[in-house]
């Protein structure tokens, strides 16, 4: 949207080795997916565990814990049997898919199995494991003692007063394995699903295996980017038509706390940098951009970078011009406005959008989702990069348009800071054909999965600007579109200029002179 041509349907950056494309669904349907894959590359052992166990708890157990992990307050008794059933289970699928563990957290597991009493000959495999190499696969059978240690262990004894006792009781008992990393990521996870509004019977396994039917692959013509933003758009012709809309939509449907963007092209799809580097290649899914990132990030070491926050550091890349699964967005439907009228020779006598995505679904007549603003953008590895199949991404919402997925952080730069700058995180759609009658409900004709994900990756549910939204049968959060007339732009960016947007203030950096002198209106003698 806003900084560079990483962001839009321009230049891109010059072709990287990328990953083959994978058209299989790893872990598809399954509860519990592979702990080890390309899709949870540079997770840490601690936080993927967390993450899967998690997924592993009942709707009762998970609604259980995460009111105590919200509030702060005792864990009932009652589910503590689940939340270890649950951590077994990861134990097991552990086990079965001998994940590699490096050396540090290898010791730490062996000092876990002294203190429980792990069965000797388990705890010879792990002595083994140590003396063969550094960064080791633990045998089966080693795992496969330390469960059941676990199990039968009377040293492992769960407090019964408050969930911070028990992360003391179980760290005690198994120092190195349930790290600080483990809980964060346990608890976080839990929130997730918890909050999450997807419905589950919309992305069953058959569901989701249906969206590789080849009739559903094919994009009519008249079922274009344009043509699906256009369904209950507003047409804007002026600035008082401008100002109207957007004093419309800010009142009726702010409690959706929408995330704004602006496209200087009615004809351009919503996909990221990378969606569409990767789309040169064949069709793009998760596991796709996940592998991209992953790649990514091997490539900047080699750079001798070594990104401490990965969030963060694509934010960086993607305001360098680098392909990242980001999208510029902003808090400020007035500068989403700028950026669809911005001055270019190439692209004033087009018309401009501007789009509005809640970031929170309406479930009921009186009740929207909730949904943290808070994202763990401090780790080292992509939180999603731990959710390792469609069936868990369905779960949390990922990619479902069930909840819009956006990081507004403290400004990263003076750029930001003016822009009132964020970014939406794109996922590999989930669109089902069920989903796909949802929305084409809504447009008032049929658009097919293959149609809709063409048009964009941020999924949403068209819907009019002036009209209180309704709960719709997939939970989708509300989508809100202005087509900006191109013989409106000149207008509107005076109306802009005078309230301080032009782009020595959009772009306040010696980096925005740099693009201002560069570009078409900045040095004509």
């Amino acid at each position: 949207m806003n900084s560079t041509s990483a962001d839009k349907n321009g230049t891109e950056s010059p072709e990287d080795p990328e990953p083959p494309s994978d058209d299989h669904d790893a872990g598809h349907g399954s509860e519990t997916a592979p702990l080890t894959s390309d899709v949870n590359h540079g997770v840490s052992p601690a936080r993927l565990l967390g993450s899967q166990t998690a997924f592993q708890l009942d709707g009762e157990s998970l609604a259980g814990i995460g009111q105590a992990i919200r509030t702060s307050s005792p864990v009932p008794a009652e589910y503590y049997g689940q939340l270890k059933s649950s951590m077994e289970t990861v134990a097991a699928a552990a086990a079965a898919v001998r994940p590699e563990i490096p050396f540090t957290a290898l010791k730490g597991l062996h000092d876990a199995a002294a203190k429980i009493a792990v069965p000797t000959e388990a705890l010879e495999g792990l002595r083994s494991a140590m003396a063969a190499s550094a960064k080791v696969n633990i045998p089966t059978e080693s795992l496969a003692g330390i469960q059941a240690a676990l199990a039968a262990s009377a040293k492992v004894t769960i407090p019964t007063d408050t969930f911070a006792g028990l992360q003391a009781a179980l760290r005690t008992a198994s120092q190195g394995v349930f790290s600080d990393g483990y809980w964060e990521r346990f608890g976080w996870t839990v929130r997730a699903l918890e909050q999450s509004v997807s419905v589950p019977s919309l992305y069953s396994q058959d569901q989701l295996a249906s969206r590789s039917n080849p009739h559903e692959a094919t994009v009519r013509g008249d079922r274009s980017a344009e043509a699906f933003f256009d369904a209950h758009s507003v047409e804007i012709d002026d600035e008082r038509s401008l100002i109207k809309a957007l004093a419309t939509i800010l009142e009726k449907h702010h409690k959706h706390q929408l995330v704004w963007r602006g496209q200087q092209d009615v004809s351009w799809q919503t996909h990221s940098s990378l969606y569409r580097k990767l789309e040169k290649r064949g069709p793009v899914s998760e596991d796709r951009l996940v592998s991209a990132e992953a790649l990514a990030l091997d490539h900047a070491r080699t750079w001798g970078e070594d990104p401490v926050a990965a969030l963060k550091f694509f934010a960086h890349l993607q305001h360098q011009g680098a392909p990242t699964r980001l999208l510029d967005a902003t808090m400020d439907p007035e500068m989403a406005a700028w950026f669809a009228v911005e001055a270019d020779p190439d692209l004033d006598d087009v018309d401009g959008r501007v789009i509005a995505w809640g970031r929170v679904a309406r479930t009921s007549a009186r009740k929207l989702a909730d949904a943290d603003e808070d994202l763990p953008a401090d780790e080292k590895a992509p939180f999603w990069h731990a959710w390792a199949s469609e069936d868990q991404r369905a779960r949390v919402g990922w990619g479902t348009g069930s909840r819009t997925w956006s990081w507004f952080p403290p400004a990263l730069s003076d750029r930001m800071r003016a822009q009132r700058a964020g970014f939406l995180l794109e996922a590999g759609p989930l669109v089902t054909p069920t989903v796909a009658e949802v929305i084409s409900a809504a447009m008032g004709h049929e658009w097919r999965v293959g149609e809709i994900t063409r048009a964009t990756s941020i999924v949403g549910f068209p819907s009019r600007h002036d009209v209180i939204t309704k709960p719709n049968e997939a939970h989708l959060v509300p989508l809100f579109s202005l087509r900006i007339t191109a013989r409106a732009k000149p207008a509107i960016r005076r109306y802009l200029a005078g309230k301080g947007l032009r782009f020595s203030t959009v772009y306040p950096d010696r980096g925005g002179l740099v693009e201002f002198l560069k570009g078409p209106l900045g040095i004509q003698v």
